[in-house]
Parts: C-alpha cells; sequence; structure tokens
C-alpha cells in the first residue's frame, strides 16, 4: 500500500452526543447501517479512515459494519499535544492471500503424478502476485520455481513433497481451464 501522510484520509468517524456521526466528501452521515452499507458501496480498497474522540471500544462497534472477510487494516493512535481528544487514524487494505503450496522437486514429479494437474509459477503481473498454471511443456523448456497447489494433491503426494512444503501470497490464481474462447483473461479469485 502507497505510504500516506497520517493528516489525509478518505472518511471520518466522530461522536456528537451519543450518536456517531462520518463525514465523506465534505458531507456528513449518521453511522447507521444503511449509511455504512452505501459507504461501504462507494470506497474502493485501500482507503483511510479518522476516528476522531472515539475510543477503541468504539472504533471497534463500527468496524464490525465496515470489515469483511478480504480487509485486513493497520490502526494508528496519533498523539497531538495540548490535545486530550483521542485520534486514531486507520490504514484499510486488501487482505492477502496465503496458500499452501508445494515447490516442484524434480521433473519426474510431474510426470509421475497420480493426478494429472499442471504446476503454477509465481510471476507479477501489474503489481500483482499471480500463481499462474503451466503446462507440462512449458515447465519442460523453462526454468525456474514451480508449485503444486496443495488442494490439488493426494494425501500421498503431500507426504512425499512435504519437505517442499511453502506459504506463498498471492492475489489471484491463473488456471488454465479458466481460460476460454470468448473469456480469453478469466480468473479465480482465492
Amino acid at each position: 500500500m502507497e505510504k500516506r501522510n497520517l493528516d489525509s484520509y478518505n472518511v471520518m468517524f466522530y461522536r456528537k452526543g451519543k450518536k456517531y456521526f462520518f463525514k465523506y466528501e465534505g458531507n456528513e452521515y449518521e453511522a447507521n447501517n444503511i449509511n455504512i452499507n452505501n459507504l461501504n458501496l462507494v470506497l474502493k480498497l485501500p482507503y483511510i479512515i479518522k476516528f476522531y474522540g472515539l475510543s477503541r471500544a468504539q472504533i471497534g462497534r463500527i468496524l464490525t459494519s465496515i470489515l469483511d472477510e478480504n480487509m485486513d487494516f493497520k490502526l494508528y493512535k496519533i498523539k497531538k499535544e495540548g490535545s486530550g481528544v483521542l485520534e486514531y487514524v486507520m490504514h484499510l487494505y486488501e487482505k492477502k492471500n496465503i496458500i499452501d503450496a508445494y515447490m516442484v522437486p524434480t521433473n519426474n514429479a510431474i510426470y509421475g503424478r497420480t493426478n494429472k494437474i499442471n504446476p503454477y509459477m509465481l510471476t507479477k503481473i501489474n503489481q500483482k502476485n499471480i500463481l499462474m498454471e503451466v503446462t507440462k511443456d512449458y515447465f519442460k523448456k523453462n526454468k525456474g520455481e514451480y508449485y503444486f497447489l496443495a488442494k490439488d494433491l493426494t494425501r500421498e503426494e503431500r507426504q512425499a513433497f512435504d519437505n517442499y512444503n511453502r506459504k506463498i501470497e498471492c492475489d489471484y490464481i491463473y488456471n488454465l481451464s479458466n481460460y476460454s474462447e470468448e473469456n480469453n483473461h478469466k480468473t479465480k479469485r482465492r
């Protein structure tokens, strides 16, 4: 995620009396479920939220409406001298997918498998980590590190490849089976 000044933010949540509000693009909204759901539809990750005058417990209540399983966040407490007001800034960004994979130990591991599944190579496209399925012919002609996805291995294969087990951060997995003439760049999201 790009570094931003902590004073710059997309949304600010604050409290007036017993009610919570947020300010987005200069407009003030009550922080109820409907308005927060509408806000979630508009905001695109990554973005920054400022919490002004709220405790961590109050922030936690708001976050239950904002966060979903695809998001991750970092919360920073801002200390301004002379001010007794609690101020936090939260960076929200897309959660990275960490998947179990097994390095391909030898050529024999490809051709001697019981499952007829191709290996994957880890590559970077548009600043995204991509696990891309390649054919056995490609694997034979191009040197590099190749992986089997853990979900594609039998129990016996997992045991055989256990020394080559890795956790890999990846944004997308491209499967050859996902390619068609109509939709040439369809991706499968993990």
